[in-house]
C-alpha cells in the first residue's frame, strides 16, 4: 500500500495518536489533509510522515522518528506546520526534510540526524535520545536522557501510555512553559516517570494500523 495511515481530505480535528506505525514498505502516514499527530511511534518506515498537499494546517507534537528511510518529510506550499517535542533518531537519511513554503514553527525536538531545507531548531536537543531498547520496540527514557524535563508544556492529555507530565526532581527543568505554565515536558511519546503509577511501555504489538 501507499503507506500505513492515509490521511485524505481530513480537517484540523482529525487527531491520530497513540500508535505503532511500523515497517511500512513506503510511508508509514501519507497525507494530504489537516490533522494533528501526537504521540505516535513511528519506525521502519521507508517514509516516517510524507506531507504533500497545499495549503495544510498540521500539528506533529511528541512523536517518535526512529529507523526510517527519512523522518519528516514536507513538500507542500503555504503549509502551516508546528512541528515540537519530537524524536527523530536513527533515520537512514534524513531525520527532517522540508521543500515547503508558508509557516512552519520548530522547537523542543529531539534531532539525532541532519536536516534538510529550511528549519528553525529553536530549543532543539542535537543528541542521542538515549530509548531503553529501540530494536526491540521500547522507545521509553533511559534516566540520563537529554530529552527529560526539556520539552515545551503542551497541554497533553496524556503520553502513550496515558500519563501526564512529571518533574523529575534530580533532572534540572531545561524546557519552556509555552503557554500552560509548566517547564517540565518531556520529548518524545513517553514521559520518564519515576516510580510512576502505570507502566511506561506496551507489549510491542499493540498496534500497527494499516490502509
Amino acid at each position: 500500500t501507499a503507506a500505513n495511515i492515509v490521511a485524505a481530505k481530513t480537517g484540523k480535528s482529525t487527531v491520530l495518536a497513540r500508535n505503532r506505525i511500523r515497517d511500512g514498505l513506503s510511508r508509514g502516514v501519507r497525507a494530504n489533509g489537516d490533522f494533528t499527530l501526537s504521540h505516535n511511534l513511528i519506525y521502519g518506515n521507508s517514509q516516517g510522515v510524507f506531507v504533500y498537499k497545499d495549503d495544510m494546517d498540521i500539528a506533529l507534537f511528541n512523536n517518535v522518528f526512529y529507523n526510517n528511510w527519512r523522518g519528516l518529510v514536507l513538500s507542500s506550499y503555504n503549509i502551516d506546520a508546528e512541528v515540537r517535542n519530537n524524536i527523530f533518531s536513527g533515520n537512514q537519511d534524513i531525520a527532517l526534510y522540508e521543500s515547503s513554503s508558508g509557516n512552519i514553527v520548530d522547537s523542543h525536538n529531539c534531532v539525532d540526524g541532519s536536516y534538510s531545507g529550511d528549519w528553525q531548531k529553536i530549543s532543539n536537543v542535537e543528541l542521542p535520545p538515549l530509548f531503553v531498547d529501540p530494536e526491540n520496540g521500547d522507545f521509553t527514557l533511559q534516566s540520563t536522557s537529554p530529552c527529560i524535563d526539556a520539552g515545551i508544556d503542551l497541554n497533553s492529555a496524556g503520553d502513550f501510555s496515558g500519563n501526564g507530565y512529571f518533574d523529575v526532581l534530580n533532572v534540572p527543568n531545561t524546557g519552556s512553559v509555552g503557554q500552560f505554565f509548566l517547564d517540565y515536558a518531556d520529548m518524545g511519546a513517553f514521559e520518564y516517570i519515576v516510580n510512576g503509577p502505570s507502566p511506561q511501555s506496551d507489549p510491542l504489538d499493540a498496534y500497527k494500523v494499516s490502509v
